[in-house]
């Protein structure tokens, strides 16, 4: 009976190894971690807004342009007036965001080519560094004159009653203008309140700073009578 017990335990026994042998079996030491298989995490080297800030701004690049905004006339240059610290003048790359109304070299010469405001920028080249400055390139000038009005019949014109212009043209409302050629050449847009006009004519009584407005009837051009006016007389 006991004999058949211990034969019984045995078997048990070797039942027990054979399962426990199945399943494989880890020994750590003491206080140790378990072995991982995963791979560590890639680091990259990158500027920080921390690594960033460590540098002296008394050393970085600096451009200066000294006026904030200035008016050309058009067809006319201007040399920029501008500083620089930690770099040179020639490091300096310069653009113009409309280049229809002011041009700039790479010294910072700015050219006005037409009427309106554009932005000339100065940059320290290969970085983010830079300043600007606005430029209203003027495409022309305001004088006070004395403006009247005429037609062309033989009251207004005299012998030259129903020929064309001085410069050719037949005269139109809303349109020609007869002026002292010695102060507004021929050809020149003059803008009188909220009307364009050409000057296209002359007149033996024009002289000066005055206006002679063509009216299509005389009742028209007599009803201007003489007012002074500030016109914009463009380049």
């Amino acid at each position: 009976m006991l004999r058949l017990k211990w034969k019984t335990f045995g078997m048990i026994m070797m039942i027990c190894m054979m399962i426990m042998g199945s399943f494989p079996v880890q020994i750590y030491a003491q206080g140790a971690a378990p072995a991982t298989t995963t791979a560590a995490p890639k680091t990259t080297t990158a500027v920080t807004s921390a690594s960033a800030g460590s540098i002296n701004p008394a050393l970085l690049p600096q451009v200066d342009i000294v006026k904030t905004e200035i008016v050309i006339k058009k067809k006319k240059k201007k040399q920029l007036e501008f500083n620089v610290k930690n770099t040179t003048k020639d490091n300096i790359v310069w653009t113009s965001s409309n280049n229809k109304i002011a041009t700039v070299n790479n010294k910072g010469v700015v050219k006005a080519k037409g009427g309106g405001d554009c932005i000339i920028t100065a940059t320290v080249k290969g970085t983010d560094i830079c300043d600007t400055i606005l430029v209203t390139s003027k495409n022309y000038y305001t004088m006070r004159v004395k403006t009247t009005g005429y037609c062309n019949c033989r009251r207004c014109a005299g012998p030259w009653a129903g020929c064309r212009t001085a410069s050719g043209k037949r005269p139109r409302a809303n349109h020609t203008i007869a002026v002292d050629r010695r102060v507004i050449r021929l050809g020149t847009k003059v803008k009188i309140g909220k009307i364009t006009y050409v000057a296209e004519d002359t007149g033996s009584g024009v002289r000066g700073r005055m206006i002679d407005i063509y009216y299509k009837s005389h009742r028209k051009a007599s009803r201007h009578g003489v007012k002074w006016r500030t016109a914009k007389i463009y380049y």
